[in-house]
């Protein structure tokens, strides 16, 4: 008897891996799965206890790994079926290739209110290559005004200028900031984890609004004219 061979492609949440037999064999009732081979580089996420015998077919469906690099690596599961009689079939080996995930950059800054943030987004230089990106959310500090024409949050499968351009006005006293979560996605539509990336706005200085004077002739600003001293305007 025969185990089926299955190749497992996974995009970082596991598909369900079910095991069967060729189909012409008398069916497995059971499985044993006697080992497995872990590349290095990979970090194991959810996994069942291995060895283990006597298990159903499903007993793998919930394995996931997380690849942060920049190429695919594999998993070798070693499987025996193992039919109502108790009989034993050959063992296969079960290959999972784990595609990697892309990992967002270090992307925090400080700007000054005002400027546009000017944030490119990208992946940080190790993991595989972010092609696009989803913007999920936007956490924006009271305080902050918001200028009409930023990027449209949230927003999937957009490109790393998407929020380039946005710009925020702090006429306060004290930074505040702009929180945005990103989560990163490679050309084979790995979808990486979600990264908050902080803006920190600088206040703007804002000029007094009650400085305009009314003053003689030829004299100086600080000489203010009064309805009741005209005539005595620069002997103040």
């Amino acid at each position: 008897m025969l185990l089926a061979l299955i190749d497992l492609f996974v995009v970082m949440l596991p598909e369900a891996l079910y095991f069967n037999t060729n189909g012409t064999s008398v069916a497995a009732a059971s499985y044993n799965v006697t080992a497995v081979s872990i590349a290095a580089g990979l970090t194991p996420v959810s996994t069942v206890a291995i060895p283990a015998t006597g298990v159903a077919a499903n007993y793998l469906a919930t394995d996931t790994y997380t690849n942060s690099g920049n190429t695919a690596l594999v998993v070798a599961y070693t499987v025996v079926p193992v039919s109502g009689g108790n009989c034993l079939g050959d063992p296969l080996v079960i290959t999972q290739t784990v595609n990697p995930e892309p990992v967002l950059g270090l992307l925090d800054k400080t700007v000054c209110s005002d400027l546009p943030i000017g944030i490119t987004l990208a992946s940080n230089g190790v993991s595989v290559a972010s092609t696009t990106y989803n913007v999920t959310n936007i956490v924006v500090d009271g305080g902050l005004a918001a200028a009409g024409t930023n990027a449209a949050i949230p927003a999937n499968g957009v490109a790393s200028n998407y929020i380039f351009n946005d710009q925020f006005t702090n006429p306060g006293t004290t930074q505040l900031a702009v929180r945005y979560t990103v989560v990163p996605v490679s050309a084979a539509l790995c979808v990486g984890d979600p990264v908050v990336v902080v803006i920190t706005l600088d206040p703007e200085p804002v000029m007094s609004p009650t400085l305009d004077r009314l003053v003689c002739s030829d004299l100086p600003g600080g000489c203010i004219k009064h309805k009741w001293h005209l005539s005595r305007c620069g002997q103040l």
